[in-house]
């Protein structure tokens, strides 16, 4: 997953920014072919994949296009989604890239801010590049400059506003922190390009959005040990105070089962595993801890 963390640090931030509500159709048309045009042009330097460019007073990010995932990268992926939502996607859309992956997201994000969603207006989109307004830091960049308690409040804050997006029936496919930005007070999403509406259920695809915001929490480097562990269950709870869609904790009960099985099956060499396996151990223990509320949310929800 393609994400604005990797965009050029030096082009960030919110200062600068005029204001986002200003919509395409206030751009002529000499704008937008003057914003394509600066856009091939920096292309040519660009250090990564994503990177950010100027234009009248006005930020830009714009994405470029990138091979789809390999066979061996998307059998990863398939395996993670195994994991954390307890289904097995199809590989094919998991392995969507060039033109066709950025023309996905420009539509994703298209009917997103038609549902007055807080996600990047699409300034233009071809089979080059993705050209997006600029909605702030990302942020894990936000979060460097606050104690743990304003990095813990934070993730909480994404997690109640998860569930709420979830119950509009939305979702999102990259949920990680990494993938949110902050921009006035306001928390945007950025980065949907994975079709997982193309291999997974609406539910499973909330579930594994969940699931993703969780383990990305794992990362806080403020945090160690039972902290992380307990960050999880703080950010699985507020998840769970907002009310969301049955199904998707009904998904989250059975991928559980899968996940249990597996650290069943791997718990003896725990102390021998990297910090990557580490991370998804902290993730299953947190789900551990919280499912009794599940089960007591269901019950009392039945009777």
């Amino acid at each position: 997953m393609m994400n604005f963390a990797d965009r050029d640090s030096g082009l960030m931030g919110q200062q600068g920014l005029s204001d986002h509500a200003r919509s395409s159709g206030q751009r002529n048309e000499s704008d937008i072919e003057a914003i394509r045009g600066l856009a091939y042009r920096e292309a040519a330097s660009a250090r990564r994949r994503v990177y950010a460019l100027q234009h009248a007073g006005q930020r830009y990010m714009v994405k470029q296009s990138a091979p789809g995932r390999s066979l061996p990268r998307a059998l990863g992926g398939a395996l993670l989604v195994r994991f954390l939502a307890g289904h097995w996607p199809r590989l094919g859309p998991l392995r969507l890239g060039e033109a066709d992956q950025l023309h996905y997201e420009a539509a994703r994000l298209r009917a997103l801010r038609d549902r007055d969603q807080p996600v990047p207006e699409v300034i233009l989109v071809s089979d080059d590049h993705l050209i997006m307004q600029d909605v702030g830091p990302p942020l894990t960049q936000i979060m460097r400059s606050l104690d743990a308690s304003g990095q813990a409040d934070l993730a909480c804050r994404v997690a109640a506003e998860l569930a709420d997006f979830h119950r509009q029936g939305h979702w999102h496919g990259g949920a990680q922190l990494r993938n949110h930005t902050q921009w006035n007070d306001d928390l945007y999403r950025i980065d949907f390009e994975e079709p997982l509406d193309q291999t997974l259920t609406l539910p499973a695809r909330q579930a594994m959005d969940l699931m993703l915001l969780v383990h990305s929490a794992t990362a806080i480097k403020a945090f160690e040990g039972n902290q992380k562990r307990a960050l999880c269950c703080r950010l699985l709870n507020h998840y769970l105070e907002q009310a969301p869609p049955q199904a998707v904790l009904e998904v989250l009960r059975r991928g559980h089962v899968i996940k249990r099985r597996l650290k069943a099956m791997l718990g003896w060499a725990r102390r021998w595993t990297g910090k990557d396996l580490e991370r998804i151990w902290l993730t299953t223990e947190a789900v551990e801890t919280v499912l009794p509320r599940l089960a007591a949310d269901r019950q009392s929800s039945a009777s």
